[in-house]
């Protein structure tokens, strides 16, 4: 059984603007980004209302500068998600970027919501902490990731494909190629293969298991990692598969292959995958919703 709200939250108060990057898919396929698939699920399961808009690669560093929002030093540029919360009168609350630091605030303006970073002190998991990171081991160690980013240009809009292909081949490539060149020469297959067997495999068994967030006995399984309801590690997860989907339904396919838990678990977080809020265009210029 899938635990989930029926209601919005009476606790919150205002209104989310979400902001997620462009790509050429359309109506609810347009999101295909795993850090905004992870605050588009968080929303979505918390039932906040929210509204959205889809930036281009190049504006997001003119939309973080006019909100004065500081950069993960970690991404090592400005990135999306990032979320203007609006109070019922339209004034600006608070503006910020990154998705477990967004994930957080959701839980601390709606506490009568579900929490997805349960017992958080500031970035802080706790036990949940160490939930996620073995969550996310098997895309940290094996994660054939070069072969969905090479796909990612040919789902940009010219503007960000020119921006994205640039940005990649100057700071994350040492021989400067373009990301559609990197598997030239890679045996793509004893990618997967080693994902499939070191990485996907834990993941499956990880699954298998569902465990409390405050010991450390195991319960009745359920599709998520902590049973019957999500929490942000299972939001990082699905956000990775749905990026992998994006670049190719046959890649997901094959994702899905390795064991009905991973479909059980996609499954039930589909619905927060495709939920969207009111889409309306952002001027980037002027900074507003574009009349």
């Amino acid at each position: 059984m899938v635990v989930t709200p029926s209601a919005p939250p009476s606790s919150f108060a205002g209104r989310i603007h979400f902001f997620d990057i462009s790509s050429k898919g359309q109506g609810n396929l347009q999101s295909w980004s795993p850090a905004t698939l992870r605050i588009r699920q968080t929303l979505n399961y918390k039932r906040i209302p929210y509204t959205e808009s889809f930036l281009d690669y190049p504006d997001i560093a003119r939309f973080y500068s006019t909100f004065s929002i500081p950069s993960n030093p970690m991404a090592g540029r400005p990135t999306l998600p990032a979320i203007l919360h609006y109070d019922h009168d339209g004034v600006l609350v608070k503006a910020m970027g990154d998705s477990l630091p967004i994930a957080e605030y959701l839980d601390a303006v709606a506490p009568d919501a579900p929490q997805v970073v349960p017992r958080s002190v500031g970035t802080g998991y706790g036990r949940l902490g160490r939930l996620v990171n073995a969550a996310l081991r098997p895309f940290k160690v094996t994660m054939p990731a070069d072969v969905v980013i090479s796909k990612i240009p040919s789902t940009l809009n010219e503007r960000s494909r020119v921006w994205f292909v640039q940005d990649r081949r100057q700071g994350d490539d040492p021989l400067h190629r373009s990301p559609e060149d990197w598997l030239v020469g890679e045996d793509v297959d004893a990618l997967w293969r080693a994902w499939e067997e070191r990485g996907l495999r834990y993941l499956v068994d990880l699954l298998s298991v569902s465990r409390t967030e405050d010991d450390d006995d195991d319960v009745v399984a359920g599709p998520f990692l902590l049973g019957e309801k999500p929490v942000f590690a299972d939001f990082v997860v699905a956000g990775i598969f749905t990026w992998f989907r994006r670049g190719s339904e046959d890649d997901f396919r094959r994702i899905m292959a390795v064991s009905p838990v991973l479909v059980a678990h996609y499954a039930a977080c589909e619905e927060f995958v495709l939920g969207q809020g009111k889409v309306v265009v952002w001027d980037v210029e002027r900074g507003c919703v574009r009349e």
